[in-house]
């Protein structure tokens, strides 16, 4: 009987779980198809930002959080437990958004509306599997899958791109470039890496660039004349000058030294 009785209880916990999990998936799937829609549809642009640390952080590790410690307050005040839980949903929406800001204004406003939206929809959506156990499993890993992927997949589209590179120097022209493109240099600890950036944009695309380690963590640069930038480098490796376009025509040269 107490086996049973342990299984029963161990099942419920992780359903409780399982559905916890799939309505972080939801909310942040559903919110990452606002962005691609609002973001004029830009598939790059929409999973660049989707795989900020913060995202996974405010959904999976915020939500969950808010989502628990509403469970218990409500537990409290069966009678009114549906309206307190809409109320503490839509106040811990706000509550991110005022704590963020320090100080309540337009930005928290309209920022805190949409968190209290996807509150409110992380409730439903909990709710919905809360008594099930298979369906909040498999959907809950299915969409954690499916995030995970998008988030490292690369969505960078080329259209007639012809490229040639040296050992200093890379050149690139294409008809469409919506996305990014890395150039590797090796560089020892001690030296420096200067390089830049000659853009012949045809369109009015937009343009950009930054610098990442081997880690994939943002290395910091510094402005020299003109439009020259320089990286100390810290640590011996491969360091990645990251040229990136957003619906951009057109050509860029990128030139660089390492002493």
């Amino acid at each position: 009987m107490n086996t049973l009785l342990k299984h029963r209880r161990a099942v419920r916990f992780m359903t409780y779980i399982a559905a916890k999990g799939f309505a972080a998936g939801f909310v942040f799937l559903a919110f990452l198809l606002y962005l691609f829609a609002a973001g004029d549809f830009n598939l790059y642009k929409t999973m660049e930002a989707a795989a900020s640390l913060r995202l996974w952080l405010i959904f999976y590790g915020y939500g969950t959080a808010c989502s628990v410690l509403i469970d218990i307050l409500t537990a409290k005040v069966p009678g009114h437990r549906t309206k307190l839980a809409v109320l503490l949903y839509i106040a811990a929406g706000y509550a991110y958004f005022i704590v963020l800001a320090g100080e309540v204004n337009m930005f928290v406003f309209i920022a805190g509306t949409v968190g209290a939206i996807c509150s409110l929809v992380f409730y439903g959506a909990a709710s919905f599997m809360r008594n099930k156990p298979v369906h909040s499993g498999v959907f809950s890993v299915m969409l954690l899958l499916a995030l995970l992927y998008l988030t490292n997949a690369d969505f960078t589209v080329k259209k007639q791109w012809s490229e040639s590179m040296t050992a200093s120097r890379y050149k690139a022209k294409f008809a469409y470039f919506n996305g990014k493109h890395e150039i590797p240099v090796d560089a020892a600890k001690g030296r420096k890496i200067i390089f830049h950036i000659d853009w012949s944009n045809e369109n009015g695309g937009g343009t950009g660039f930054h610098a990442l380690d081997e880690r994939d963590k943002l290395v910091g640069m510094s402005k020299q004349e003109g439009d020259v930038m320089e990286i100390d480098v810290r640590e011996t490796g491969r360091y990645r000058i990251v040229v990136t376009g957003d619906r951009v025509k057109g050509s860029f040269t990128v030139q660089w030294k390492v002493y």
